[in-house]
């Protein structure tokens, strides 16, 4: 399934900062869920860059998810290169995986300039998109690095329970099962209190346009003010708190200034409704009871919640949902591994390419003993047999490759004030 669409473009936006337009729904989607990932810089002119791995990766993170039977969409996001001239989507194969896959994908607008084209703009803005999927009640934002070692519907369900599979009390016939989560979920990770490879977020209509104003608003590229953030001095009594134990009061954390800061301070200081992981804590932050002098007031802090919806048994301080995933860092990357040693791999551990429904979940199992690059190629080779593309896509040969993406691997400052300056050129020019 594919989904183009169209933003226009004033005195005020750029193509990326352009508003959705607007979609009415009839009534709001309960308990209809989707993953979404993010691929940028498609055919990128760029030398030494490749987006396949990225596109690999949903293929074998989908198929991985629908094993664990995940009953949630899928949606990836891909944004074509400012520096290609000739394309606006996908190649004709490219397109016909995800078809087949009964993945969705949604056309980003195209950078009008290329320096508008930066990892930075690209996550920032990007990853907020799921917003707009209002035809979803929860939408899980999932980095194509993030691989998932048990199904993660559970977040979705414990943010939006169904009053049917709850006991019900009998004297109550107007029963409403009680959300464990907020409708934003946001995890902590190492050093940092919002982690933005994957989060949680309720989408509505205008929200996309309001988390990205102060985006929009930065035409001077001051430098980052630590004090203020975003847009919110965070006070000496609601200090940001890390699962390593750093906690403080300043927008300083990694990418803080980038999708990290901006993840904290929309679902905390403008929604007001989030749940904050730590391992083994989840703290739930509203409004309810709060005094006028305070913008957000911890609700509740709940111990150990999430350990009965994890699928694999805990070990020593492994904690829900952190057990639950696996991140491939640096040169781990499993697009960047040697095919043939991938192939041979496949061959020692015999393992079928033919899973079907009935037999996914024990051909899962059958491989636990391999690590988790091998498991993603595996997933990703059975994902493309089922559908009958597994020769055509697999010779393409962009994997053992270890090509940057196109635009490049991490969030700075100075992507930030390179974004900004452009965006002042591009102003003056309309």
């Amino acid at each position: 399934m594919i989904g183009t669409i169209g933003f226009p473009v004033s005195e005020h936006s750029t193509s990326q900062d352009a508003a959705i337009p607007s979609i009415h729904l009839q009534t709001e989607p309960h308990r209809k869920w989707a993953y979404a990932f993010l691929v940028g810089g498609v055919h990128s002119t760029r030398p030494g860059s490749n987006y396949m791995g990225s596109l690999y990766s949903v293929v074998a993170i989908v198929h991985k998810l629908r094993s664990l039977q995940s009953v949630a969409d899928f949606v990836v996001m891909i944004q074509i290169s400012a520096s290609s001239t000739n394309s606006t989507t996908l190649t004709p194969l490219e397109e016909e995986v995800f078809d087949k896959l009964n993945v969705t994908i949604v056309y980003l607008p195209k950078p009008l300039l290329p320096e508008l084209e930066t990892f930075y703009s690209l996550v920032v803005q990007g990853k907020f998109y799921i917003l707009n999927l209002v035809q979803y009640s929860r939408v899980m934002f999932m980095d194509i690095d993030i691989f998932p070692r048990c199904n993660l519907d559970y977040l979705f369900a414990l943010s939006e329970p169904d009053s049917s599979t709850e006991r019900q009390p009998q004297t109550n016939p107007n029963f409403t099962a009680k959300a464990r989560l907020k409708e934003n979920v946001v995890m902590g990770w190492k050093h940092e209190p919002s982690n933005a490879a994957l989060f949680v977020l309720k989408p509505q209509l205008g929200s996309y346009d309001k988390v990205l104003q102060p985006v929009i608003d930065r035409k001077e590229s001051r430098p980052w003010d630590p004090v203020l953030g975003w847009g919110h001095k965070i006070d000496a009594d609601d200090p940001w708190a890390a699962p390593s134990g750093m906690t403080g009061t300043n927008w300083t954390w990694a990418y803080a200034f980038a999708d990290q800061g901006l993840l904290y301070h929309w679902t905390k200081y403008v929604q007001r409704s989030v749940s904050l992981i730590t391992p083994g804590v989840v703290e739930n932050w509203g409004t309810s009871s709060c005094p006028t002098s305070k913008v957000v007031c911890k609700e509740a802090t709940l111990r150990e919640i999430l350990e009965p919806h994890s699928c694999r048994r805990r070990v020593k301080r492994e904690m829900s949902p952190y057990r639950d995933i696996f991140h491939f860092t640096g040169d781990r990357k499993p697009w960047w591994s040697n095919q043939t040693k991938l192939e041979e791999d496949l061959q020692r551990y015999h393992l079928p390419l033919n899973a079907t429904n009935n037999n996914r979940s024990s051909n899962v199992q059958a491989h636990h003993d391999l690590n988790f690059r091998q498991e993603w190629y595996w997933h990703l080779k059975v994902a493309l047999s089922e559908i009958g593309l597994c020769d055509q896509v697999l010779s393409l040969n962009v994997m053992g490759r270890e090509e940057s993406p196109p635009v490049g691997r991490s969030s700075s400052m100075e992507q930030m004030r390179r974004y900004i300056e452009a965006k002042k050129t591009l102003f003056a020019q309309t």
